[in-house]
């Protein structure tokens, strides 16, 4: 008996497969660029979450800031770079908990001109909070639609970095991925292979 035991743990350890677990907090909410201060500025709601031991989203926020630097631009696209402020970038809390705050070493919003919808990507650093080891250095991603400049539509243009906007966000921050060993089906068919292998051939011995 102790050689099937020792076949199905070879077998499970060769045959063991693993899944990425990725720490990550979803958000929905309302993006403002004061074209004045050159500070981009989201304040949204956690909406979900994965891979996180999150007791609850009740009061649950999202929220930072970046300071515009400079802007690239061609007859097709715009994008406008941010970097870090004086104080912490992000904040995220709910009700009971500081989860997260942080510091952003590069954000990066653009879009095709011509239309009020683009995207929103950044790199992270933590500097506290409930989740910050799992967010050590994050990876934000997220959609910007129905831009809009005085309750008009807003096109992104080679010039909108010069003016007020806002728009609607709709989009996620990721940590780091960890592996996660989990029994795929070759580790099963390693177990029919033992008990058809091993099982007889103890069976003749006996």
């Amino acid at each position: 008996m102790k050689t099937l035991f020792k076949g199905i743990g070879l077998i499970l350890a060769l045959t063991a497969g693993t899944a990425q677990a990725i720490p990550t907090l979803f958000f929905d909410g309302q993006l403002n660029y004061d074209a004045t201060a050159g500070t981009l500025t989201v304040n949204s709601v956690l909406t979900n979450t994965t891979d996180l031991a999150m007791p609850s989203l009740t009061g649950g926020t999202l929220n930072f800031t970046a300071k515009f630097t400079h802007r690239f631009s061609n007859s097709s696209i715009t994008v406008g770079q941010f970097g870090t402020t004086s104080g912490t970038d992000l904040s995220a809390s709910n009700s009971s908990n500081t989860l997260l705050t942080g510091n952003f070493s590069n954000l990066l919003l653009g879009g095709h001109n011509g239309n009020d919808f683009g995207g929103l990507t950044a790199s992270m650093s933590s500097t506290g909070g409930l989740f910050a080891s799992q967010f050590s250095t994050g990876q934000m991603l997220t959609l910007v639609f129905n831009t809009q400049l005085n309750g008009q539509a807003f096109d992104f243009n080679p010039r909108m970095f010069t003016t007020n906007f806002n728009g609607h966000i709709d989009g996620r921050l990721e940590g780091q991925s960890v592996n996660v060993p989990e029994p795929p089906i070759m580790a099963l068919l390693g177990i029919g292979l033992v008990l058809g292998i091993v099982l007889p051939g103890m069976r003749k011995k006996q």
